[in-house]
């Protein structure tokens, strides 16, 4: 793997900071399939050389791993990992941050609550109309069809 080219072996590099060098498991967690992450270390028969990570591949890592430094993963230029982020390591904001998530999600479960208390009370008032206004309509024209069809027989 000493030839391997730069972006793929920044790539491992990745796989084994995540997942422990798993490839299976990190081919999980981003959602693709293994074979194409293994191919990556693999010469190419065809034309003996290192295939070129896919857009697709490239996207998925930047997407499950947000943390990451895209620049890094492109050029190697940079800290591997953004600003105050490190793997196992969690900064003050970050604790601040879930803070602000958990209130967040609180806030949202009682406005779910409310929510569905006021559609519960606008079904009430549907069923009351119904029961006031459209049952009535419905019963004369059952009696009218009744009657009609006494009258033609």
């Amino acid at each position: 793997m000493s030839d391997l080219p730069d972006l793929n072996r920044r790539i491992f590099e990745i796989i084994q900071d995540t997942a422990n060098g798993n490839v299976t498991d990190f081919a999980r967690k981003i959602g693709l399939d293994q074979q194409k992450l293994d191919r990556l270390n693999k010469i190419d028969k065809r034309n003996q050389k290192y295939p070129a990570p896919s857009q697709t591949i490239l996207d998925k890592i930047n997407e499950e791993i947000p943390h990451l430094n895209k620049v890094w993963l492109l050029t190697g230029i940079g800290e591997k990992y953004n600003a105050e982020i490190e793997i196992g390591q969690h900064s003050e904001n970050n604790v601040e941050q879930m803070e602000l998530l958990r209130q967040e999600i609180k806030d949202l479960k009682m406005e779910i609550g409310r929510q569905a208390d006021n559609n519960r009370e606008l079904l009430k008032e549907l069923i009351n109309y119904y029961d006031l206004k459209i049952q009535p309509v419905y019963e004369f024209m059952s009696l009218m069809t009744k009657l009609k069809q006494k009258e033609n027989s």
